[in-house]
This record gives C-alpha cells, structure tokens and sequence, in this order.
C-alpha cells in the first residue's frame, strides 16, 4: 500500500510458522526493490500464533492477531 509518500506492507496469515516470520525481511526487500522506494511500516496480521512467534513478532514488526495457541 503506497500513500502519502509512505509504503505500508501488509502480510496476513492465518497460522504463521516460523519460515513466515524469518520471510518478513525478504518480503520488505522484494517491495523496496520493485518500488524503489523505502517500506516504512510493516504489519503483520494472524488469526492465531503460538508464543514463540508473538515474541519473534513483536520485535521485528508490528502484530495484530486473534489469539495465542499454547
């Protein structure tokens, strides 16, 4: 999503694994690339997540999610 000058990502899974989570960077670098132009914001967008991912996630971007599986 592009406005305002801003590139916004957006990833919405329903169950994310962790080769989800390790694939943000490369997914950031691919829009960058074919925009030519700097993502600013990234939100990543889960049903549900277990707690390693929601730490994982937390730090790298921001997450929205449904619920924590144990």
């Amino acid at each position: 999503m592009v406005g305002s000058g801003e590139v916004t990502v957006i990833e919405v899974k329903s169950f994310p694994g962790r080769q989800d989570m390790d694939h943000l960077k490369d997914v950031m670098g691919y829009v960058e690339r074919i925009l030519q132009k700097r993502v600013s914001k990234f939100y990543f967008v889960a049903v549900n997540v277990d707690k390693d991912l929601r730490e994982r996630g937390s730090l790298a971007s921001k997450l929205s999610m449904g619920g924590i599986v144990e």
